[in-house]
């Protein structure tokens, strides 16, 4: 006769009720796969608009003018229809940044081949960021880079001068940029090793009897001045207002700090029964949140970072002494200061903290207390399943049904220890060697 398993029964006690927001879960589930739609949506249009802004480089270098024209306005055409869906997500906006980079600079491109100038970001086409116009900059130059290399080819020595001041132009001007290590930094890095290359160049040039190359040895041509060249005064109006933006991102990032300090020892407060400690570094924590929060909201990139690691410290600790209180887990509308990413964040890393309680609470044998901290944390579980999160809450969510697994083993344990019995892992004398070891 063939033994049938039992039907699998939840780890201690299930009937614990209110534990978490059903319906606001639900709203969870609904706003993740928004965003998730937009997200999928950039990346469609993104895999479309830069192998037409690649393409219009491709084609400019072969001198099929006439291409780009159609390639470029395709290129306007989705990138306006895409922004207008994403323009209140700045993160999704960084999702097309490579996308605009090759389209500035294409039209950098095409429209130093028709004036001989660098376009201004007040003429492009469509609305770019600082950063988006600096590094579409650097890559305008090392497309110059090419195109002097070709024209060296056909002896056409003026064009390889021109481009050669149009490089040391950019690059005069970039210097005064106080770049941080980003990969801007990295790119404007590139930009020295394109003026070595189009003076080698042309110092290669001056070494033939091309008639078309005596004036490199004559002096004919100094190089030009960068007000001829491009707008001086807007370059200078970026480089301020990148300045500024470094500035005020430094001041968050050092108060940013006091708000995961603040929210750590909260936590630290509560796991050792200091309530009243616990609320008054989580009131400063707030309050510290509360005073940089007209600067994110003027500049919503500033908000990822250290701002918003400190605010997912806080959801944890405000969550963390709501469950210490009631038992049950704090609703987001209860936190407004944090974002939906925000408080998941702090909710999973709250499941750290209930494993660190439930253990303390399994020393002294209280049970139900260890079996309610493993009802919130098989809930939680099962509803993070439904949440269609990225790839960094994904494995945020892992060390969840981490935190899960070791509460199953405590509760484990503990069913043996009320039963008399005594784990190998409690066992704290080696075992006796017997009679026929000592022989």
């Amino acid at each position: 006769m063939s033994m049938v398993p039992s039907r699998p029964v939840p780890y201690g006690r299930s009937d614990y009720e209110n534990l978490v927001d059903d319906a606001e879960f639900q709203e969870f589930q609904a706003e993740l796969e928004r965003l998730s739609e937009k997200r999928d949506e950039c990346f469609k249009s993104g895999n479309k608009i830069r192998p037409l802004a690649l393409r219009a480089i491709y084609h400019l270098h072969r001198g099929e003018l006439s291409q780009v024209t159609q390639l470029h306005a395709d290129c306007v055409t989705l990138m306006t229809a895409v922004m207008a869906k994403v323009s209140d997500n700045t993160q999704l906006r960084g999702i097309l940044e490579h996308c605009m980079e090759a389209f500035i600079t294409s039209s950098m491109f095409l429209h130093f081949l028709d004036t001989g100038l660098i376009l201004q970001k007040s003429a492009l086409p469509l609305v770019a960021t600082n950063t988006e116009y600096l590094s579409g900059l650097c890559g305008f130059a090392k497309e110059l880079e090419r195109y002097a290399a070709a024209r060296a080819t056909h002896r056409d020595v003026l064009s390889v001068i021109l481009c050669r001041d149009v490089v040391e132009v950019i690059n005069s001007q970039m210097m005064q940029f106080d770049f941080r290590n980003s990969p801007l930094r990295r790119k404007y890095d590139g930009l020295k090793y394109a003026v070595k290359r189009l003076q080698d160049i042309l110092y290669e040039l001056s070494l033939t009897d091309f008639e078309e190359a005596k004036c490199l040895t004559t002096g004919q041509h100094t190089p030009q001045e960068a007000s001829t060249l491009m707008d001086v005064a807007e370059m200078e109006q970026i480089r301020m207002q990148v300045e500024e933006y470094d500035a005020t991102r430094d001041a968050i990032i050092k108060r940013s700090r006091d708000i995961t300090k603040c929210s750590k020892n909260a936590i630290y407060c509560l796991h050792r029964d200091d309530s009243k400690k616990a609320e008054v570094q989580l009131s400063e924590a707030k309050t510290a949140a509360e005073e940089l929060m007209p600067h994110i909201l003027a500049d919503r990139t500033l908000r990822f970072g250290s701002f918003e690691g400190g605010l997912e410290e806080y959801a944890e600790a405000l969550i963390f002494q709501n469950f210490l209180k009631s038992g049950t887990i704090m609703p987001k509308k209860q936190i407004p200061l944090v974002e939906l990413t925000e408080y998941i964040g702090g909710l999973v890393d709250f499941t750290g903290e209930v494993g660190r309680y439930a253990v303390a609470k399994a020393t002294r044998r209280e049970i139900q207390a260890v079996e309610r901290c493993h009802a919130v944390l098989d809930r939680l579980s099962g509803e993070m399943l439904l949440l269609r999160v990225n790839s960094q809450m994904a494995k945020k969510a892992e060390a969840l049904a981490t935190n899960l697994r070791k509460l199953e083993i405590v509760l484990y344990e503990l069913s043996l220890a009320t039963a008399g019995k005594r784990t190998k892992s409690e066992s704290t004398e080696p075992p006796s060697a017997s009679k026929e070891d000592m022989e």
